[in-house]
């Protein structure tokens, strides 16, 4: 039988006895601090919602819904950070996440014009991916940020530098976001408005 040295025995205790240190359950940041720049109630409720189908957009009452609630689509909060010349934002959900819900800011330069300039998007798939922009000033998206995927979170990176510099001429007191999430499935899409945000009127 081989004998183990005492000293032996006493690192072998220590490693069985202390904690393991477990790595962070956020990446980008720790949010938990954060206050949110929106939140939402338990129980609210959209009043409506739009379905675009092949030959089809329309605007529906939210009973229609086949996917409100569901894959992450119903959102709890929104945090965000300015850290180290990156965009840090943290979108918090009621229901789990999965693969065909996506997560939108758009971007208006301000509340006179009918369309938005710009558009955040999260195409929310894998446990990371990319965070991509779309412009009116060009037909592709440009990845612009990174983002990681949790049952009930999901976290957003955007360098500033990746912005391109249109965005950066918009005033920032005119400036307005439209928060919206939206669900992909079967060919059906529907997206739901949950708030307008005025990034002048935040602190970070």
């Amino acid at each position: 039988m081989k004998r183990v040295s005492v000293p032996a025995l006493f690192v072998l205790f220590l490693g069985l006895s202390l904690p393991l240190m477990a790595a962070p359950f956020f990446q980008y940041y720790d949010w938990e601090s954060t206050e949110p720049i929106v939140a939402f109630p338990e129980h609210h409720r959209l009043r409506s919602f739009v379905i675009e189908t092949e030959g089809l957009h329309e605007r529906r009452m939210i009973e229609r819904s086949l996917f409100w609630g569901r894959g992450g689509t119903r959102l709890e909060s929104v945090k965000a950070e300015l850290r180290d010349e990156d965009i840090l934002l943290l979108f918090s959900t009621r229901s789990e996440t999965a693969a065909g819900l996506s997560l939108y800011l758009y971007i208006y330069p301000n509340r006179d014009v009918d369309a938005s300039e710009f558009t955040v998007e999260i195409p929310v798939s894998e446990s990371s991916g990319p965070v991509v922009l779309w412009s009116v000033y060009r037909e592709e998206p440009r990845v612009v940020g990174s983002y990681l995927r949790r049952a009930f979170y999901v976290e957003a990176r955007i360098p500033l530098a990746s912005l391109p510099s249109d965005l950066g001429e918009i005033p920032f007191d005119e400036l307005s976001l439209d928060l919206r999430s939206s669900y992909f499935d079967g060919g059906r899409h529907e997206e739901f408005h949950h708030a307008t945000i005025f990034p002048g009127q935040l602190s970070f």
